[in-house]
């Protein structure tokens, strides 16, 4: 298995700051344990992977 590993880092980034840009998101809210503030950074970090579906004629 090979993995790459982009935008290394040694220190956490501040709440609510993004990290989206390589092949793994990183997000972390301010709160309590939920997934709710996290769904638009990951669809923002997921659209490019989502295509338009093919259409059968």
């Amino acid at each position: 298995m090979m993995i790459r590993i982009e935008n290394a880092t040694n220190e956490f980034l501040p709440q609510e700051a993004l990290l989206i840009d390589g092949m793994i998101a990183f997000r972390q809210h301010s709160g309590a344990h939920t997934t709710g503030p996290n769904w638009p950074t990951f669809l923002q970090f997921a659209e490019r992977y989502f295509q338009e579906p093919v259409r059968k004629e």
